[in-house]
């Protein structure tokens, strides 16, 4: 079950988010501060964040950095009265994956959640076998042909983003889209030196592939075969 943490200190804006998401069958827990938010984060493995940025005690945007200092690719939604374009933008930049301003309609933000959810954004998923090597993708750890290492964010979004769209050919534009922040502007050469990063740790066979697959004229497939979720 998805597991959401919503994080806002006006109770009048914080139980109607809560109650909804409820309803949508979505297990939440609640903060009204950045600093209880940071604490529930360390003990709690949530799927996604639901994010005020003007609270007490630790910002919403202190929040987001200390996650980023963390390593923890926690997705996260901004939602916050800081309405105009600059702000916004900031807010992507940030590393957040959406940004809703108030006041909003509680139905407009559930679809929000419900496309993240339904997306590559939010895996629920943590830990898994691919081949004979371990992917731990909350604690980025992982075993590897080199042996045991501690992948970067970016190699953790890529790899969220091909377990939850196994067997599809992704063209490297795609995968710029939703692997790389808003300002970033890398270029596709980037998507092939993370591909050859991952063939490096994961492949026995870097030559001839069984993951990540090239696709002639589009970009990269990742096949699932060889990949277990890990229950225990």
């Amino acid at each position: 079950m998805i597991k959401i943490l919503v994080v806002e200190d006006e109770v009048s804006i914080r139980m109607p988010v809560v109650i909804n998401l409820e309803l949508e069958g979505y297990t939440v827990d609640t903060a009204d501060d950045g600093r209880q938010a940071l604490d529930l984060i360390e003990v709690n493995d949530y799927d996604l964040v639901i994010l005020d940025l003007m609270m007490p005690y630790i910002s919403g945007e202190e929040v987001i950095k200390t996650l980023q200092n963390q390593n923890n690719a926690l997705p996260t939604i901004i939602m916050s009265a800081k309405d105009s374009p600059r702000d916004r933008i900031n807010g992507l930049q940030s590393g957040a994956i959406d940004y809703i301003t108030k006041p909003f309609i509680v139905e407009e933000l559930l679809i929000r959640v419900r496309n993240l959810v339904n997306s590559q954004l939010v895996v629920h998923d943590h830990t898994y076998h691919l081949g004979r090597f371990r992917l731990d993708l909350k604690s980025y750890k992982a075993t590897s042909n080199i042996g045991d290492i501690l992948l970067t964010s970016k190699e953790v979004k890529l790899l969220q983003l091909f377990i939850s769209r196994p067997n599809e050919a992704l063209s490297r534009e795609t995968i710029i889209s939703m692997v790389w922040n808003q300002g970033e502007n890398p270029s596709t050469r980037s998507v092939d030196n993370h591909i050859t990063h991952l063939r490096k740790y994961f492949e026995e066979d870097q030559k001839n592939p069984k993951h990540f697959l090239s696709v002639r004229s589009v970009g990269y497939l990742f096949s699932d075969k060889f990949l277990v979720q890990n229950t225990g």
